[in-house]
């Protein structure tokens, strides 16, 4: 008589975690251009040109880290007669960490130029406002590391 009897135990077990850091820095310059002109004639004009450029620096950088830990327990059981038992356990624990760094770096310019006529006739003023130009400079950097 020859009795085997066999057993199969699966344990799975796993965790995750996801840690977001996140740091954001701005800096701001500002070149101011001023340009300012007078004419005098029997009629009084004035000419204003006001030329700003804006720079904006935005970093943005951001980590990302997944941990994901699985424990897998695998349990063999083979008994047969005559007293002889083999039982097999093994167990695996698979790890991996990975970060993700995001680094985005834009960099706006904004040019305006502000013309400005003053034009003063016997206590007769007319103003005007002329804006000619408005330039928008976008520069993008991304910058992926893996590990």
């Amino acid at each position: 008589m020859h009795t085997h009897i066999h057993t199969h135990t699966h344990i799975h077990t796993c965790t995750h975690t996801h840690i977001h850091t996140c740091i954001y820095t701005h800096a701001y310059i500002h070149t101011y251009t001023h340009i300012y002109t007078r004419i005098y004639t029997h009629t009084h004009t004035y000419i204003h040109i006001h030329t700003c450029i804006y720079t904006h620096v935005y970093t943005h950088t951001c980590i990302y880290t997944h941990i994901h830990t699985c424990i897998y327990t695998h349990i063999h059981i083979h008994i047969h007669t005559y007293t002889r038992v083999y039982t097999h356990v093994y167990t695996h624990i698979h790890t991996y960490i990975y970060t993700r760094i995001y680094t985005h770096v834009y960099i706006h310019i904004h040019t305006c130029t502000h013309i400005h006529i003053y034009t003063h006739v016997y206590m007769l003023y007319v103003y005007l406002h002329i804006i000619p130009i408005s330039d928008t400079q976008r520069i993008s950097i991304i910058a992926i590391t893996y590990i």
